[in-house]
């Protein structure tokens, strides 16, 4: 079967899980004799990539607000350059269905046009919110400005150019598929007609696991992930100084990337309350280093305040056979549960935390037989074999019905 997918990253660009995923079940499939062709963003060529990725889509925005503003004057014409050279690689290509991923940042007319070309064969897999959210444009000239100095020259402009925003291009979804329950909440809620939807859990290798650490004198806690304030690792280093007000040694690595005034912030916090030996700052491994990480630790330290779509850190970790201690925020809570699979915490609630990793430091033996249940949480319901199963299945499903492509010629 020929298979299409249009996303609008894919590794090596890429801003979160679902590009993972997208490319890893993209990869699966080719392994099971499917053509799969990937239509993406113009960014970051990866001359080892085995199957067809055509990195070809103009993103709405690409840089600071001068770029947006310059690329929102022209927009008509970046729109109109997508859709003759994405018809064609359809019509070149002929696939028998499409899935189409992330769509933040790319015009609606894109997957409109996909819609109209594949009308019966197209499904999409919703790993965040895009379709709640309104254009990338919009939202960059609405966010505030970094400089004080340019918080009203912003407003002026943004408001000079937010009256002349269209209304998004209306899309049907006929073949809806979400990442989890709380992502099809989510959608339904803000008003997005899927209520056939269905869920499809994102899913994760599952390696062997290792032998977990050898306890020392200070419980080892790993932090991965995008050094964001809704990604929560301040609410960390606030548990943190409450340990260090009760006498009891916790060391926190860092592993990520992100907004630079956020982790200025963070380095502030550490610095004020003299925890740099408790606390070490790192950049981001690559993706496949991960597991190799989860032995050397006796936590992880999930402590998000943002309603994740299905925290793809949270399932490594517990294929990992790592404890975690997190929040449940969106779809988090379908997988971890408090002395069940993992222990967990309110979002922002830093004594909460405390509270729990003090309890792994005085003793982790009781915890480990919540990080076993977590890893065979996933072994029965969360593997990518499962997911990429379950996709195939509904692509299969879809691609019965007969098309009539134009003859593809040169352009």
């Amino acid at each position: 079967m020929k298979i299409l997918f249009l996303s609008n990253y894919f590794p090596p660009a890429s801003i979160g899980g679902y590009e993972q995923w997208c490319q890893e079940v993209a990869h699966a499939l080719v392994k099971r004799g499917h053509e799969v062709s990937v239509i993406t963003s113009r960014a970051n060529v990866d001359a080892s990539e085995k199957m067809p990725v055509h990195r070809v889509i103009d993103l709405e925005v690409t840089g600071g607000i001068r770029s947006t503003i310059g690329r929102f004057l022209r927009r008509k014409q970046l729109e109109a350059s997508n859709l003759p050279t994405i018809e064609h690689l359809v019509n070149t290509i002929r696939p028998d269905a499409a899935l189409i991923w992330g769509m933040w940042n790319v015009p609606r007319s894109v997957p409109a046009l996909i819609e109209r070309l594949l009308p019966e064969r197209t499904a999409y897999y919703f790993c965040d919110y895009w379709p709640t959210l309104p254009s990338a444009f919009v939202q960059q000239l609405r966010a505030p400005a970094r400089r004080n100095l340019s918080a009203l020259p912003k407003k002026l402009v943004a408001a000079s150019l937010l009256w002349k925003v269209a209304p998004e291009t209306p899309l049907v979804f006929r073949y809806p598929i979400c990442v989890s329950q709380a992502v099809r909440r989510e959608l339904l809620d803000k008003g997005i007609d899927v209520p056939q939807a269905h869920v499809i859990y994102g899913g994760t290798e599952v390696q062997p696991i290792q032998s977990p650490r050898q306890t020392g004198a200070a419980v080892k806690l790993l932090f991965l992930g995008r050094l964001t304030a809704d990604k929560g690792l301040h609410t960390a280093i606030e548990a943190l100084r409450i340990l260090a007000e009760r006498a009891l040694t916790a060391e926190l690595d860092v592993f990520g990337q992100g907004d630079p005034d956020y982790i200025r912030s963070v380095e502030k916090a550490i610095e004020k309350h003299k925890l740099w030996s408790s606390v070490r700052l790192f950049e981001s491994v690559p993706r496949d280093e991960v597991p190799a990480l989860f032995p050397q630790y006796d936590a992880l330290i999930f402590p998000s305040q943002w309603e994740e779509p299905f925290a793809r850190t949270v399932l490594e970790a517990m294929a990992g056979g790592l404890l975690v201690i997190g929040t449940t925020t969106g779809g988090t809570g379908e997988l971890l549960k408090d002395r069940e699979t993992g222990l967990t915490f309110k979002a922002g609630d830093a004594l909460g935390l405390a509270d729990r990793i003090e309890c792994v430091a005085r003793d982790c033996a009781p915890f480990r037989k919540f990080a076993e249940a977590g890893r065979d949480a996933v072994l029965r319901q969360f593997t990518l074999k499962r997911m990429v199963d379950q996709i195939e299945e509904v692509l299969v499903s879809i691609s019965n019905t007969t098309l009539t492509f134009p003859r593809a010629v040169n352009i």
